[in-house]
């Protein structure tokens, strides 16, 4: 009973960047699709992307921690820290795995972002559902947040067609 707030605590981090990753991933994607690059080129510009988000996620939350404690942080608050931060980066592997298909001539480069800018739409239903469900709101309420969520990420995915 004791570690369920932390457990709780790190399960609504992890959500929350994963949620960030995400909005984050769609406006590359967006981007992207908006350059005219090579699917690797596109890969490459997202994992990058992706691995700088992470350490600067990183960087910044050992900078707080240590502001906050009044101490130098050591392997293990990053290990601590990485543990609930990984998420921002880890949602562009499937937009990673579908660019690189389109690389092996599997399928269009622009499929490929098609299909990744969908998959960051349902990412971000599945999170609000979750996060929703961490806070034992009733089914109408999960049914509504999620809602709500998809039709931001449809907004945020759209944007792209006004510009």
């Amino acid at each position: 009973m004791g570690t369920e707030p932390k457990a709780h605590g790190d399960a609504s981090r992890r959500i929350s960047e994963a949620v960030y990753g995400t909005i984050v991933l769609l406006a590359a994607i967006d981007y992207l699709v908006q350059e005219h690059e090579g699917p690797l080129e596109s890969a490459v510009s997202i994992a990058g992307g992706a691995c700088v988000l992470f350490f600067a996620r990183l960087y910044s939350e050992a900078i707080a921690e240590r502001a906050a404690t009044n101490q130098r942080g050591g392997g293990e608050g990053l290990v601590r820290i990485a543990s609930v931060t990984w998420p921002v980066a880890a949602v562009a592997g499937p937009p990673l795995v579908l660019l690189m298909a389109a690389a092996l001539h599997a399928m269009s480069h622009e499929t490929a972002l098609d299909v990744a800018s969908g998959y960051c739409v349902v990412a971000l239903g599945v999170a609000s559902y979750v996060a929703a469900r961490l806070t034992h709101a009733s089914t109408m309420r999960r049914i509504l947040s999620t809602a709500l969520a998809l039709v931001v990420g449809l907004a945020l995915a759209g944007l792209k067609e006004l510009f």
